[in-house]
């Protein structure tokens, strides 16, 4: 680490990048003081991309950060309630049931501009559910069929306001209501031919915000095993 160098003239520009103002560390808002973004600085020499980098890592890894409009991104601390079933028939039948909710709020307060989540996976699903049932008509095969549920789903959308600067917002998604279902059969102890389709209803949903789910679709294919 080169301590000789001053980089205190791109403390504003890593600041923007972190979308940080001087404001918000004049009151002590900012997630990072001057020292801390300087020591950030000297580490990299200079890069304000890799100094950025690791600033907003060290930001994601907070238990809560205040975005540039002031929300308060959540604590991601959090319980969920959820239970499962398991069944076995003899060598025949396997059949599993879940079910998950995680009972928090998804609301932005007026006032104090945050909120309170703690969500089951990356689209944010507050109920989810699960069957599964395995058949094992004979030894070297076996058919699968599955319904997989999820629920409550949001994604937090940022836009540019010429006014307002960065605003947050959440927009609901659709429920994935996935049946899906399978056949493997087994030539030897290397050897498997497989075969798998999902979203059997051919419901139109996203995996992600703008990331459109295939609808109905079936692959099929062999798995060697050394």
């Amino acid at each position: 680490m080169d301590e000789t160098v001053d980089y205190t003239d791109l403390l504003p520009l890593l600041r923007f990048h972190l979308r940080e103002t001087q404001a918000d560390a004049c009151c002590g808002c900012a997630a990072f003081t001057d020292n801390e973004l300087l020591l950030l600085l000297q580490k990299h020499r200079g890069n304000v991309n890799a100094a950025s980098y690791e600033g907003l890592l060290i930001k994601a890894r907070s238990d809560a950060i205040t975005l540039p409009d002031g929300l308060q991104l959540p604590d991601g601390r959090g319980y969920w309630l959820g239970a499962e079933l398991n069944y076995k028939y003899r060598s025949l039948i396997e059949a599993t049931a879940g079910f998950k909710y995680a009972p928090h709020d998804d609301e932005f307060f007026a006032n104090d501009k945050h909120y309170n989540n703690y969500k089951l996976g990356v689209d944010r699903a507050s109920t989810v559910g699960n069957l599964d049932i395995k058949v094992h008509p004979w030894h070297p095969l076996t058919f699968d069929v599955g319904l997989e549920y999820r629920g409550g789903r949001m994604a937090l959308i940022s836009n540019i306001d010429d006014d307002l600067g960065v605003r947050y917002h959440f927009v609901d998604m659709d429920d994935v209501i996935n049946l899906h279902a399978g056949a493997n059969y087994r030539l030897n102890n290397s050897t498997n031919l497989w075969l798998q389709a999902h979203n059997l209803l051919n419901r139109r949903y996203d995996l992600l915000y703008g990331q459109g789910a295939q609808r109905i679709g079936v692959m099929a294919g062999v798995s060697l095993t050394f």
